[in-house]
């Protein structure tokens, strides 16, 4: 239940954020998300910890990337976009995106969605760190694609009513659109870390960073990439 208000809260905090800033859907090509222009863009408290632009760390695309900062295994922080909301998930040809981490996590991607059956909130979870036989390496950027024929997702399920793609036995990008044909976009698009994630002693070492997430599909049809980038006021990640 806990797990459950948890999950509406977040998606009622994403709603919230995002609602009062500027539209920034049906954009193409290239799009700098930056604190002077979010494109749509917004950091969303999933129940603790902290997101911001900085340069690095080392050469993502651009000069910087979004950094999310956990304390605690239970934090969950996230930056969020509504700007896809409408699109179903079959008709998306490109889910791809960068990560950096210090430890074995790395940022998610997840997928906010409806029209699976079941009148529940749920996610579509991307994990870099159960996508064998690529593993998440530490202190470089590594560039996951999300809709490979054999990318593995998971469904959150804090209802327990779901049969298929459970967190215990992932499924195939594949075999997700197959046993989901409808399912639509409705929630945001989301790069999350956190809830459930182990901890490093080091409070450096609890920081992950994201740049890069490239959008495609064939309806509403969209070609977007986006480029987390900082002020010039921000400050600089070296990796450390």
């Amino acid at each position: 239940m806990v797990r459950k208000r948890l999950l509406a809260l977040g998606a009622a905090l994403l709603l919230s954020v995002l609602l009062a800033a500027p539209a920034g859907a049906a954009e193409n090509g290239l799009v700098t998300v930056s604190p002077s222009d979010m494109h749509g863009w917004g950091f969303v408290n999933d129940n603790r910890g902290t997101g911001k632009m900085v340069f690095g760390p080392g050469r993502p695309l651009g000069e910087g990337s979004a950094e999310l900062t956990l304390a605690a295994s239970t934090d969950g922080f996230a930056l969020a976009t509504l700007n896809h909301d409408g699109t179903r998930i079959a008709n998306i040809t490109s889910l791809n995106y960068s990560t950096y981490t210090r430890n074995a996590n790395a940022i998610a991607l997840q997928l906010a969605v409806s029209n699976i059956g079941f009148t529940h909130y749920h996610r579509f979870v991307f994990e870099p760190r159960i996508q064998a036989p690529m593993a998440v390496e530490a202190n470089q950027w590594q560039r996951w694609n999300a809709t490979a024929p054999l990318a593995r997702w998971w469904v959150s399920d804090s209802s327990n009513e779901l049969t298929f793609c459970k967190q215990a036995a992932p499924c195939t990008w594949t075999d997700l659109k197959g046993h989901y044909p409808l399912a639509t976009i409705t929630g945001g698009v989301w790069l999350k870390a956190g809830s459930g994630w182990t901890m490093d002693p080091s409070t450096s070492a609890n920081k992950y960073n994201v740049d890069g997430l490239h959008f495609a599909a064939s309806s509403p049809r969209s070609n977007v990439l986006y480029d987390f980038e900082p002020s010039d006021d921000s400050e600089h990640d070296n990796g450390d």
